[in-house]
Parts: structure tokens; sequence; C-alpha cells
């Protein structure tokens, strides 16, 4: 079951938790969808996060990840997100993410 993201800064995107943080001392698990004009916000990461996309195309800061990519991002990086058509990929973080203000 799918719902809408409303927290992270994130648009046109929905989460169907695996487990939540609250559920794991801060560690979250999730399937997202993005859809087409979806965004992620830039924000920091305090623990690793681990992305595969399991379907379409996300822009990053970092590149555009398809299909079957695999991304590791450290503790104390930042990125942002977005998405031209649709996006649908495994998300686990080890500790939340801190969304940070960009002018």
């Amino acid at each position: 079951c799918f719902e809408p993201i409303m927290q992270d800064g994130r648009k046109n995107a929905e989460v169907h938790w695996l487990f939540k943080p609250e559920e794991a001392n801060g560690s979250a698990a999730a399937i997202i969808r993005y859809h087409a004009g979806g965004i992620g916000k830039m924000h920091l990461h305090t623990g690793f996060e681990l992305i595969y996309i399991l379907d379409g195309e996300m822009e990053t800061t970092s590149g555009v990840v398809k299909k079957n990519d695999l991304v590791l991002l450290k503790p104390g990086s930042a990125h942002a997100s977005s998405c031209k058509d649709f996006c649908v990929a495994l998300i686990i973080w080890q500790q939340p993410v801190q969304t940070l203000l960009v002018s």
C-alpha cells in the first residue's frame, strides 16, 4: 500500500514502508515511487543510504541513475533528486536524513 510522502520536502512521491525509523532505532527501508515531476530536496545523510532503482530513472546531483543501478551514499554526503517521468526505488536508510535549506 503506497501513501503520499509529505516529509523531507518531497513532491509527487509515494512510499510503501518496509520498516520505519521508530520501529528500528532510526533505520528505515521503503519502496519510493516518484511520479513525473517528483523531487527530493537537498538533504544530508547522517548514516549510510542505499538506493536500488527497480524501474525508471532518477536524476541526482551526482548524475542519472537507471533501472538496476545501485547507489551507496556515505554519512556526511548530501544530494537532491528529481524525476522527469517515473522512478521506483528501494531505499534503505541507516539513520534519518536532514533536509538542507538551499536558497
